[in-house]
């Protein structure tokens, strides 16, 4: 069934470690993105000063 696989122990974690892998990245360009942006604001504040 969709809602419970039938996969193996070793598959489970397999899937969660991939998840997890894959959250983790999203975070690091999530926050990546928003130390851009901050650069980016903090410049142009300081051009109009």
């Amino acid at each position: 069934s969709e809602y419970f696989p039938n996969e193996t122990e070793k598959d489970l974690k397999l899937r969660v470690d991939e998840e997890i892998n894959q959250i983790n990245h999203e975070n690091r360009v999530g926050d990546a993105w928003a130390k851009l942006e901050s650069k980016v604001l903090a410049t142009e504040i300081g051009a109009e000063e």
